[in-house]
């Protein structure tokens, strides 16, 4: 048995109890642990002082709670005996009688779990699955607590395959049997704990689970019995949210019932108004499950008043004094800023962008509550019962809007708005007083000269944000005053972006950004002169916070104007003009010119002016010379993106991460490239300031950091599309950093982006490159993506499985002769996810590579039945092919294959095999029958 030497345990724990002392120099006790933490036993000694009855419990409390931050960082590197070591430590720990330690113990074992999967720890489910059957009620806490964290933090372990008993099962099959039982236990806090566990496993559904729904219904209806002051209704009422989202049709026999326990729960929101936050929750989960709701429709007249109540806020809600301080003062302090959160570039058809809904209440959605669960609830029912909502709340509404009491006043208009997608119908009559009202209590004065507050005339944006997208529908069709009620409305919310209180500002700008977003590109376009009036204005006087939000409307504008292909959304040149240009380009570029390299608030600048280079395309190249070289010079700057300090997420009280500046700088470069297309090759070489754009790029395509990857891969993409001989020397390279990207174990779901990212550059460079220099790396980069196709679904983002697909077609096109040989091993997969990508340039290229294989190798593109259907189902689902050389060499290429499948006597089978629509359309477009 291992033994510590006592002078360095002396130190170590004489570290750790000076670090609880108050006044105590931290940072010099951490750097000294860092010291020690270069000791091989430096985690065995942690481990020791943590399992000692010897030591204070606070003592032994920080020693695991910093062995746990050592098994998160490096558990895999420890030699075995280490290992086991702390195993044998930390296991006792989770029957202790202290909480604290308990607690610690069981963060410590979910920690090893998640830095090493099961395997490291080959007896732990079984260890913990029978002290889930032990007799102690502190034992039996420090196992459920255990199936927590790990539920918690590292939720797909639940689902791993483990040896246990020498079978192999899941860690959820081993344990849901104990937590059930435990969920009836003789003592309140063990049943308490269990139904807490029970609850977060059930979120992602492991194995074991849809077995056990019925009994874990059954365990939930027997702590509804508990008496008030129990502590578990809001357990139990989560729970019920969990078992409607994941085993719906368990949970319809028994709705009434549920139902009435569930609307008990929120009538006693004063007693427990925790349970009464989960039992709202209920009916969002409830219409998301799309059961029967004829079940709820009687109770409508019970529940919805109980959700206009507690929409009202009280005199002392945060949001209420915050926004009436703002009044007196829009001063910005640093706390108020939120840390910043890029918005990087996808590529390719499957890329995806990243975004989210605003729900247009500001901050005040940033923390759940009752009345943000309340509002959503309304939405939510909005659009399962739809006009039958309106004659039970409209009474309510419209006696609120008349109230001198402004929180009534404002519960009413955030109700107006939660309900107006799916009552429009039976409020679209209405729609011109309705949006007159929400005007008047967008303006800061009130009827009587009575000014509104700040609240109220925030909520008024949103709502008004939320009706003005149909109205603006409605014109499109020509309706009478529709375009003219809308207009008004945008106008307000526009007038609205200068009120004096900082949080109608944002509301403001939160607003025209769903507007934006939301609405008809054309009409967007007109009120667009308009909207960059009151933005140009605001940019002036606006903070920082204030400027964020300001951004976010200015990115929706750009974003709704951009062209995009076959110009379903476009508005070409809209920003582009030079009326709009005047308005909008020198707020920005003061902002540009202003602000720091090392400035936190340059990063959502250079996000916006990235929206805004895409959207005025050719037309940003008078502004393309000052924003590339700044952006290649905040790259160099800022480290290139090969590393991320600890320092940056660690030290000081705003400390911002310099790869941050790297990702942004890098989306902006890539954002410019694409608006230039080929005149791009004018910024690199420009005779004052040549930009070495491509050695940049390159460089940060290798960083260790996926998010670094991400953009630099987007930029080497746009620069291969648009100066393609630029990059085409450099093409190995690229694809040798794609291949690279893309290597077993390297795809995770945090590298998804980049690993998009890479495989369109790769794509996209191998159409640049000439075929000789394609010939030399196709086999390699082929490899490489038939991993990721041969994966397929179950463990690959569809998004990186398309842009995989497309990138192969390239190679295939470019070099046919060299993966010809390959066909039979491409051939499934491939064609499998081709016909899941929508008609355009990517599919066409693809095609031509598809066709390039086919043609020199049938037998291989065809060797097995399902192959040649897939292919032919890939063939099928063109809707409109704009390429009549690629129709002619696919009817080809498909006819070789027919000939050869017949000469096998297989066509009758394969043939046979398909769906009457799809040989129906084999037949009408190749002439196959």
């Amino acid at each position: 048995m291992w033994e510590p030497e006592q002078s360095g345990l002396a130190n170590i724990a004489g570290l750790l109890s000076q670090g609880l002392q108050p006044g105590a120099n931290q940072a010099e006790i951490l750097k000294q642990l860092d010291e020690w933490g270069r000791f091989p036993d430096f985690c065995k000694y942690l481990a020791y002082i943590f399992s000692s009855d010897q030591a204070p419990d606070d003592i032994r409390q920080s020693a695991g709670l910093l062995l746990k931050n050592n098994v998160l960082r490096q558990y895999r590197n420890l030699d075995a005996g280490a290992q086991a070591y702390i195993q044998q430590s930390v296991l006792p720990a989770l029957g202790s009688d202290s909480k604290p330690l308990r607690s610690t113990a069981g963060t410590i074992v979910a920690a090893v779990v998640g830095a090493g999967t099961w395997s490291a720890w080959p007896s732990l489910a079984a260890d913990i699955a029978q002290a889930l059957r032990a007799g102690q009620p502190a034992a039996l806490l420090g196992a459920l607590d255990v199936v927590y964290k790990v539920a918690e933090e590292f939720p797909q372990e639940l689902s791993a395959r483990v040896s246990m008993n020498g079978d192999v099962a899941t860690p959820s099959q081993a344990l849901l049997p104990g937590m059930l039982a435990l969920a009836t236990h003789a003592e309140l806090p063990v049943r308490r704990r269990a139904l807490e566990a029970l609850n977060l496993t059930s979120v992602i559904s492991p194995p074991g689970m849809e077995a056990t729904a019925g009994a874990y219904l059954q365990a939930l209806f027997a702590l509804a019995q508990e008496p008030d002051g129990a502590g578990v209704h809001k357990e139990v009422c989560d729970g019920m949210v969990q078992m409607v989202t994941a085993h719906p049709d368990a949970v319809a026999p028994h709705l009434p019932g549920i139902i009435a326990y569930l609307l008990a729960m929120m009538e006693r929101r004063d007693q427990d108004a925790d349970a009464a936050l989960a039992a709202c929750e209920f009916w969002s989960a409830f219409c998301e499950a799309h059961l029967d709701p004829s079940p709820l429709h009687p109770h409508l007249p019970r529940l919805v008043p109980l959700l206009l109540d507690n929409l009202t806020y009280q005199d002392d809600d945060d949001d209420v004094i915050v926004a009436e301080a703002l009044e007196e003062s829009a001063a910005d302090r640093d706390a108020e800023l939120k840390p910043f959160v890029p918005r990087s570039a996808a590529h390719g058809d499957g890329g995806g962008g990243e975004g989210g809904d605003d729900d247009g209440d500001g901050d005040t959605w940033a923390q759940w509550s009752l009345r943000k669960s309340s509002g959503m609830a309304l939405d939510f029912l909005s659009n399962t019962f739809c006009d039958d909502l309106v004659p039970i709340m409209m009474p309510t509404v419209q006696a609120r809007l008349a109230s001198p009491d402004w929180h009534l006043r404002e519960s009413a208009l955030l109700a107006l708005g939660a309900v107006s997608h799916g009552c429009y119908v039976a409020l679209q009559p209405h729609l011109a007083t309705l949006l007159a009202t929400l005007r008047a209590h967008v303006a800061s004065g009130g009827g009587g000269g009575a000014a509104r507050h700040p609240l109220e005339r925030a909520i008024a944006c949103w709502s008004t944000s939320r009706f003005v997208p149909a109205c603006l529908e409605r014109a499109m069709e020509n309706e009478d005053g529709a375009l003219a009620a809308a207009e008004a409305s945008v106008r307000a919310l526009i007038g609205a972006l200068g009120d004096a209180n900082r949080r109608v500002q944002e509301a403001a700008c939160g607003a025209l950004a769903g507007v934006c977003e939301d609405s008809p590109a054309p009409l967007v376009a007109a009120l667009a002169p308009a909207i960059l009036d009151g933005v140009a204005a605001a940019a002036r006087a606006y903070g920082r916070r204030a400027t964020r939000h300001l951004y976010d409307a200015i990115m929706a504008l750009a974003d709704a104007l951009a062209p995009s292909e076959g110009g379903a959304r476009a508005s070409p040149g809209v920003l582009a003009q030079e009326d709009n240009q005047r308005k909008l380009m020198p707020a920005l570029m003061h902002k540009w010119r202003t602000l720091g390299d090392g400035d936190e608030e340059l990063l959502p600048l250079l996000e916006v002016m990235g929206s805004v280079a895409t959207a005025m395309g050719a037309a940003f190249e008078p502004f393309a010379p000052d924003v590339a070289l700044r952006c290649v010079r905040l790259v160099e700057a800022h480290g290139g993106g090969q590393e991320r300090p600890e320092a940056a997420a660690a030290g000081g009280a705003r400390a911002v991460d310099p790869s941050l500046f790297v990702v942004c700088a890098l989306d902006l470069l890539s954002c410019t490239c694409e608006a230039l297309g080929p005149r791009t090759a004018a910024l690199l070489d420009a005779p004052e300031h040549p930009l070495p754009l491509v050695d940049v790029a390159m460089r940060c395509a290798g960083s260790p950091l996926a998010d670094v990857r991400q953009s630099a891969f987007a930029v080497v993409g746009d620069l291969a599309r648009g100066c393609g001989p630029r990059v085409a020397p450099r093409g190995g390279e690229v694809v040798a950093l794609a291949v690279a990207c893309l290597a077993p174990g390297a795809v995770r779901t945090d590298t998804l982006q980049a690993c998009n990212n890479a495989a369109w550059a790769a794509g996209e460079t191998v159409l640049a490159m000439d075929a000789a220099g394609v010939a030399r790396v196709a086999v390699e980069l082929a490899e490489a993506l038939a991993r990721v196709l041969a994966a397929g679904p179950a463990r690959m983002a569809r998004s990186l499985l398309e842009n995989s697909a497309v990138a192969l077609g390239r190679v295939a096109w470019r070099a046919p002769e060299a993966l010809a040989p390959h066909a039979a091993q491409l051939a499934e997969p491939w064609f499998l996810v081709l016909q899941g990508i929508k008609d355009g340039r990517e599919k066409e290229g693809a095609f031509w590579g598809v066709c390039g294989v086919v043609a020199r190798n049938a037998a291989g593109a065809a060797a097995t039945d399902r192959a040649a259907a897939l292919l032919l189902m890939a063939c099928a689902s063109w809707r409109s092919m704009r390429e009549a050389e690629l129709h002619a060499e696919l009817r080809g290429a498909l006819a070789a294959v027919r000939a050869h499948l017949e000469g096998a006597g297989r066509w009758g089978a394969v043939w046979g095999g398909l769906k009457q629509a799809a040989r129906d359309k084999l037949g009408a477009q190749y002439g196959l029958r």
